[in-house]
């Protein structure tokens, strides 16, 4: 919500005027974000701001958390065409936004690396996470992940 209505504020000049210039996916993405009033999208800030807020008090305990980046990719038929947010949205949220999100959302830092390959070789991430700041930290972990395993190494069969 935060996103679309930032979207659509820096797009005013030229949308909804001159929408066939936008691609269906970030059409639809601005005209959530128009529909969207000032009010919705102060109370949007507010809860992410109590949330980040809560986030970052959890991470400020440890140096950083270690979790899935993301569930197992999927295929993609090549031929098969997207028809925007709709189409592909529910797909995204289902397998990997349900693990990014919820830094992205606090505007914590962190840094994914692959963790094995599935049973069909697809490959798996995890994430680090850790509060303001702690990049080096969280490049120093996966650096070690790397150098103890040789999962970065591995490759999907093509």
């Amino acid at each position: 919500m935060i996103i679309s209505y930032e979207a659509a504020q820096a797009h005013a000049a030229t949308f909804p005027s001159r929408s066939s210039d936008y691609g269906e996916f970030f059409r639809e993405v601005l005209e959530g974000g128009s529909a969207m009033g000032a009010q919705a999208y102060a109370e949007a800030i507010a809860l992410r701001d109590d949330y980040s807020n809560r986030f970052r008090a959890v991470l400020g305990a440890v140096d950083a958390i270690a979790c899935p980046s993301g569930g197992t990719p999927f295929a993609i038929d090549p031929g098969v065409q997207f028809g925007g947010l709709s189409a592909i949205f529910p797909a995204l949220t289902k397998v990997a936004d349900r693990f990014t999100v919820p830094a992205n959302f606090a505007g914590t830092p962190t840094i994914s690396v692959q963790c094995g390959l599935s049973e069909s070789g697809v490959p798996h991430t995890m994430q680090f996470m850790g509060s303001a700041l702690t990049e080096p930290t969280l490049c120093r972990l996966a650096l070690g992940l790397e150098q103890a395993t040789e999962w970065h190494t591995l490759h999907p069969r093509i």
